[in-house]
């Protein structure tokens, strides 16, 4: 498994694909590690392709103390100088693509796709997440996943994949929750929407038309805030775009970087 020093931890990371001088970075959402990605490593598979753990997920080590999504985009950019790696086109869902806003905003990339994302949090979604948090904190994984599963899968979704939201209630119980509670703590302190306007990096902005949990008014404001980025809405699909409807995540990611390909 490799793992690299990064700011006093070690972090979990993958690389897949072709060795190109084009990095594709997969940042996970905040329940995920990279094995999320099982769905796009062969669809993406002409790049060379960065997995990672952030601190508290997955492989990656789940230190003590306060956590912070410009924690995170740090550990990020770090990462990528410890592999040698100059620029990459971050793709990111939800919490992926909030720290990619981050990173968009203060460090160079290629160019950013964020996905059932928010630049910031307005009351029903704080509200949801305190009961994500208040969840965790009993380290149940039944509560937690009770807690979460509504808010993250569409109704329809729910109702056509039974085995595979076994395979997510299972997988709740290898969660560190107190790991888990940092992480979204640390959400909670998102507020990137007053830098938008510095990201001019090529962005793509995706998100499901039926998301509950991040609806789309908050990808139009980042859509707004960003200038030329391009906007879709993926019909009939919740929160999970990638679980969702993973051929039209894939299709429209791809199209947008073969794009930025021609320019460069």
């Amino acid at each position: 498994m490799p793992k690299t020093r990064v700011n006093g931890i070690e972090l979990y990371y993958e690389l897949h694909g072709k060795p190109t001088k084009e990095t594709v970075l997969f940042a996970n959402g905040v329940l995920a590690d990279t094995r999320s990605w099982a769905g796009q490593l062969q669809a993406f598979a002409e790049y060379t392709l960065l997995l990672f753990d952030f601190r508290g997920q997955g492989r990656s080590d789940k230190p003590e103390g306060r956590y912070s999504m410009e924690g995170h985009a740090t550990d990020a950019v770090g990462l990528l100088e410890t592999l040698g790696i100059e620029r990459v086109h971050w793709v990111g869902v939800s919490y992926g693509g909030e720290v990619g806003l981050i990173v968009a905003a203060r460090y160079p990339v290629a160019s950013l796709t964020v996905a059932a994302s928010v630049s910031h949090i307005e009351p029903p979604l704080k509200n949801r997440i305190d009961r994500w948090i208040a969840a965790a904190s009993t380290a149940d994984p039944e509560r937690f996943f009770d807690e979460t599963v509504t808010d993250i899968f569409s109704p329809r979704f729910r109702a056509q994949n039974p085995q595979f939201l076994e395979l997510v209630r299972q997988s709740y119980k290898s969660l560190d929750y107190g790991a888990t509670v940092r992480l979204l703590e640390a959400f909670q302190g998102l507020n990137i929407t007053p830098e938008l306007h510095t990201i001019s990096a090529p962005t793509l902005v995706l998100c499901g038309a039926d998301d509950q949990l991040k609806p789309v008014s908050y990808s139009r404001i980042i859509h707004s805030a960003i200038a030329h980025s391009q906007f879709v809405v993926i019909p009939d699909c919740g929160h999970a775009l990638t679980f969702e409807r993973p051929q039209e995540f894939n299709d429209r990611v791809i199209n947008f970087l073969a794009a930025q390909r021609v320019q460069v």
